[in-house]
């Protein structure tokens, strides 16, 4: 044990190894060359005045390094063996760490690091203690478990390759963050993940089924992201435009203050729940279709984009813009959250209802051929390419105006127009040609039937 310990630029290596020594005065160390603060997991030093390390061309850590409640600042550091810096309520400030070994970081204050930890080499594990705050700035890189005690403010990109990514306390996102793993435990309670930035959540199993609405492997709760105010990306990162998870079931109500992106390679099933948003909800299946039992969407703005069809067999989707914004339908897209225009929307053999709208958009047509066709809105409603239904007949209930290109039903030689109470006829309609076909009669041919049943744009009540 020493009072004082100094060392200048002109030192080269420093070694400080073995157990039990203490420094009593603060240290700072500006040798140019390798400090070493321990060799084996079973070493212990303590500089009790706190410890300043950052102009070495290396830092090898082993073992317990410690200060009381005094600052410790490192440089770039490697993990010889398995490590854990403690410094009581004094900060922790780091830079980057590498090294495959377990790595504890504990104090009741602040633990800041500007740059990654596990970056070229992945930590085996991180563990944070309870009490404190870690500013996460550079991406943290384990193979097995992160677990983090404290409150958490994120920068930057997690992932860890097995085991389990645990927050015990709050999280908050600044700026664009990602986590990538197969099992999240959110424990910090309702609303515990906070911010207005961009945080993705990705499996690390690439193209893993996923379920939003549980706990455990390849699950996400939802009640710790209410109110979160950013954009939410569940298996779409916006950064590369990748894909990571194959079929994304939706079996609770996610429900946030800002934005919801969920994006599955093959199908989305919005099994139960209402994913909402105060901002732009999308759905998008890559490949697939996006189904629904009893779940629902709604958002400021509503987008939902399939490669398959929109709907599921027995059931309807049900869409929900609140504002004065729109719902978007696609299908036939080519990328995910590219929304390009397909050829129609359908729901087949399911009943599309995009329902309480203020204004419904379709870049396409909307095709229903084995059940009616009903669009609800309050104000506007739009699609452009066409409203066509072969076998059934068009229900519109709004109090506005229907823009539509060639409208044709062909059920039994109905098009209802009513208001949103289903009562007399409130709206105007907008559309290239109406044409309405009694398919269960056979008393007049096709021609005669088509040429009384076109009317001229602008025809309403």
């Amino acid at each position: 044990d020493v009072s004082t310990l100094t060392a200048g630029s002109t030192v080269a290596n420093i070694s400080l190894t073995g157990s039990g020594s203490s420094v009593t005065n603060a240290v700072s160390l500006s040798n140019d060359g390798i400090l070493t603060i321990g060799d084996a997991s079973t070493d212990t030093i303590t500089f009790t005045g706190g410890l300043t390390a950052t102009a070495q061309s290396g830092v090898n850590l082993a073992g317990t390094v410690e200060t009381t409640n005094t600052t410790m600042s490192l440089g770039a550091s490697t993990l010889n063996a398995a490590t854990t810096l403690s410094t009581g309520s004094g900060a922790i400030n780091l830079t980057t760490v590498n090294g495959g070994q377990a790595f504890a970081i504990n104090s009741t204050g602040t633990v800041t690091t500007t740059g990654a930890l596990g970056g070229s080499t992945a930590l085996t594990s991180l563990t944070t203690n309870a009490g404190g705050t870690s500013v996460l700035g550079g991406n943290v890189t384990t193979t097995g478990a992160q677990t983090y005690n404290d409150a958490v403010t994120l920068s930057g990109i997690l992932t860890n390759q097995s085991s389990n990514m645990t927050f015990a306390n709050t999280l908050n996102v600044s700026g664009t963050s990602a986590l990538t793993s197969d099992n999240y435990a959110f424990n910090g309670g309702a609303a515990s993940v906070s911010g207005s930035g961009r945080l993705t959540l990705l499996p690390y199993t690439s193209l893993a089924n996923v379920t939003i609405g549980d706990t455990g492997v390849n699950k996400i709760p939802v009640a710790p992201f209410n109110n979160y105010a950013g954009l939410l990306a569940i298996g779409g990162n916006l950064a590369d435009n990748s894909v990571h998870i194959g079929t994304l079931n939706v079996n609770a109500g996610l429900s946030t203050a800002g934005d919801i992106l969920l994006v599955g390679k093959n199908n989305v099933n919005l099994q139960s729940g209402t994913t909402s948003s105060s901002g732009r909800v999308t759905v998008v299946s890559q490949t697939g279709d996006i189904t629904r039992s009893s779940g629902k969407v709604s958002g400021g703005t509503a987008v939902l984009g399939a490669l398959g069809k929109i709907g599921s067999s027995g059931s309807f989707i049900d869409a929900k813009s609140t504002g004065n914004s729109y719902i978007e339908l696609y299908t036939g897209a080519d990328a995910y959250y590219v929304l390009s225009p397909g050829q129609y929307v359908k729901s087949d053999p399911g009943l599309f209802n995009a329902s309480y709208v203020s204004n419904f958009l379709s870049f396409g047509s909307i095709n229903s051929p084995a059940r009616g066709v009903s669009v609800v809105g309050d104000s506007y409603s739009y699609a452009y390419d066409g409203l066509k239904e072969f076998d059934k007949n068009i229900s519109y209930y709004g109090s506005s105006l229907l823009s539509a290109g060639a409208i044709y039903a062909g059920g039994v030689g109905q098009l209802n127009i009513l208001d949103a109470a289903n009562q007399d006829v409130q709206t105007s309609i907008n559309a290239e040609a109406v044409e309405i076909s009694d398919s269960s009669s056979d008393s007049s041919s096709e021609e005669d039937k088509a040429e009384e049943t076109k009317k001229d744009a602008k025809e309403g009540e």
